[in-house]
């Protein structure tokens, strides 16, 4: 008698798939619109695994930009597959993230979405000292946090807890302009790493970046600084404290010029090559890309990856206004990659309609438009695929590229510009 046997389970191949800040799964995220999110995880349109560019999953991104803690949001995303403890490309879980804001601002979260994350019980996990709870305002057996840093002798001030943290990295994450004062005073030392790699100095442009706002954070700089805060230390990414700060939508110029004074390398490169420029132009703020400019940084450095310049940057970046005013700064736009791609082949995979009809104004000698990249295409041959949709699946595997509503006037636009380009090559020879 032939027996059936049960069916064998099928092995599944999870990836975590690197989707764009703007792709629709995570505009939804930043919505809150858990229907959009059921709609596009069952369409298989995205996955409940999709990470941003940062390796952030759904749920951390929905704690990093302080959306509003709602339980029911949190506990679909969880019923989706969401998993609290994935770790990102920092090896930072959402449970982290979840409980970050709450050590340092104290907020309360009602019971249901402790039910998610964890209880507060589970912060001896952490192995904070007194001083920490003092530091953190945990109640450090009812004497105040003056009290407590004060009374700690000096050769434990530098304590660490689970995370490999002193007193003061929290004070600086918490950007607690008093506490940072008196821990330094005390004998605290600035330049204590995490088990991230990130000092007090990473620790405040990070919370900075998170929050956007806390107005004494220039005066913790300066105190920080001036304390012998070492503005070159590299964290496990390879990131100094400036890569931070130029991230941060909230750095000013002022900052850059106090990292200068204090010999900060403004051309360092990160572990994926990134320099300080390159965050600026991330985040579009023109004020910090000049004062980058005043004081030597680097224009032409290339990213070990991508061989992208702060210019190409920007145009994958869709960062119209910072990509013209880098032009017009006098950026060389001839700089091509090893590989041999030139500005006209990242205008022909990334750029949009606009920036092409704005290049095909600007007087571009010098970028030859018979070059070909590593692929051994010209960027005329990229542009076609662009618009016959050769690139769809990449873009579905690894981001969600800004749609070209009519592809056939992109690519007409981009005729305009190789045409351009042709002309004023032919008038060098």
């Amino acid at each position: 008698m032939l027996q059936m046997r049960p069916p064998t389970p099928e092995p599944v191949l999870r990836i975590l798939r690197i989707c764009s800040n703007d792709s629709e799964i995570f505009k939804a995220v930043r919505r809150q619109d858990i229907s959009r999110i059921r709609k596009l995880i069952v369409d298989g349109k995205a996955s409940v695994r999709d990470v941003n560019e940062e390796g952030e999953s759904l749920i951390t991104v929905a704690l990093t930009l302080m959306i509003s803690y709602d339980s029911s949001f949190f506990r679909e995303l969880k019923h989706l597959g969401g998993d609290i403890f994935q770790l990102d490309s920092r090896l930072l879980s959402s449970y982290l993230y979840f409980w970050r804001p709450v050590l340092l601002d104290r907020q309360s979260r009602p019971s249901d979405q402790l039910d998610i994350f964890g209880s507060e019980v589970e912060l001896d996990h952490f192995q904070f000292t007194p001083l920490h709870a003092a530091v953190l305002g945990l109640d450090p057996d009812g004497a105040t946090p003056e009290e407590v840093i004060c009374t700690t002798p000096r050769g434990l001030i530098n304590e660490l807890d689970q995370l490999g943290r002193n007193a003061l990295s929290w004070a600086c994450a918490k950007g607690d302009l008093r506490k940072i004062e008196k821990l330094l005073k005390m004998g605290a030392d600035p330049n204590i790493a995490d088990s991230e790699g990130r000092t007090s100095l990473h620790l405040l442009a990070h919370i900075h970046h998170l929050t956007h706002s806390n107005d004494s954070y220039e005066r913790c700089l300066d105190e920080l600084l001036d304390h012998g805060a070492d503005s070159n230390v590299r964290n496990r990414r390879g990131g100094t404290p400036l890569h931070d700060f130029t991230l941060s939508r909230t750095c000013t110029a002022s900052s850059i010029e106090k990292f200068y004074l204090k010999g900060a390398d403004l051309n360092a490169q990160d572990g994926g090559g990134w320099t300080p420029m390159n965050w600026a132009v991330r985040g579009g703020n023109i004020e910090v890309i000049e004062k980058l400019i005043q004081h030597g940084a680097d224009l032409e450095i290339q990213s070990n990856i991508l061989g992208i310049t702060p210019l190409t940057y920007a145009l994958v970046r869709h960062q119209f206004g910072t990509f013209r005013y880098l032009l017009e700064r006098g950026c060389n736009h001839t700089v091509q990659t090893q590989f041999g791609s030139t500005l006209l082949h990242f205008s022909a995979r990334d750029g949009d309609i606009d920036t092409l009809r704005y290049l095909e104004q600007m007087d571009l000698r010098g970028i030859n438009p018979d070059n070909r990249d590593e692929d051994d295409l010209s960027a005329l041959e990229r542009a076609e695929r662009r618009r016959d949709g050769v690139y769809e699946w990449v873009d579905l595997v690894s981001h969600e590229a800004l749609p070209d509503a009519e592809p056939q006037t992109w690519f007409e636009a981009f005729l305009a510009l190789d045409r351009k380009l042709r002309t004023l090559q032919a008038e060098v020879r």
